[in-house]
């Protein structure tokens, strides 16, 4: 769906806080004469108010910070349309909570939210007509043996995993893909791909 944005004769901006996403965007889009991307806070967007029609976010903007739906709000002018992704579940994705239920050490407390929930937050922050649906989405698992080396940028935040010894680091790849295996394999159950995504009018 990003790629098709990019590609029609729409102004399209994605952005990242983080430097190496935001470089890696702008090479995904350069090529799209419509596109451009930014590094930019979504806390105090770089952008005046009122400068798009629309604005989406995927599994991001619930975790920015507390300005950062009213800064989605201001740059996205009145009537517009507004998308929202977020968790449904405590540990988020799939792949965290394999990861969370082999090593519980390398676990965050981060926020999810029930449907009425996030409708509650969004209306709160200004928005209207807004709607809230479940999603469950297929996906695909990485090699067994490669499960740790996939999620590397991720763990590697984790002051826990920084603390860990070589020994314990094997350990845990090994555990890992093991874990994956039995997945794959039926011997576990495959977690689900569970998230809401809301629409609203700015």
């Amino acid at each position: 769906m990003t790629q098709q944005a990019w590609a029609r004769p729409i102004r399209t901006l994605p952005t990242d806080n983080a430097p190496l996403t935001a470089t890696y965007l702008k090479g995904r889009v350069a090529r799209y004469p419509h596109a451009s991307a930014d590094q930019a806070d979504a806390n105090a967007l770089p952008y005046e108010t009122d400068s798009f029609d629309a604005a989406f976010s995927v599994l991001a903007v619930m975790y920015a910070g507390p300005h950062a739906l009213a800064e989605m709000r201001r740059v996205v002018r009145p009537g517009g349309t507004v998308a929202i992704v977020h968790w449904a579940k405590p540990h988020m994705s799939p792949y965290t909570e394999i990861l969370w239920s082999t090593s519980s050490a390398l676990a965050v407390d981060l926020p999810h939210l029930g449907r009425d929930e996030f409708g509650a937050v969004l209306s709160e922050a200004g928005f209207s007509d807004v709607r809230v649906e479940p999603i469950e989405a297929k996906y695909e698992l990485p090699r067994a043996d490669e499960f740790l080396l996939d999620f590397t940028p991720f763990v590697v935040t984790s002051p826990v995993y920084r603390a860990m010894s070589p020994l314990e680091r094997a350990e845990l790849d090994t555990a890992l893909a093991e874990r994956v295996r039995r997945i794959e394999s039926g011997q576990d159950p495959r977690p689900a791909f569970e998230a809401h995504v809301a629409w609203a009018r700015a």
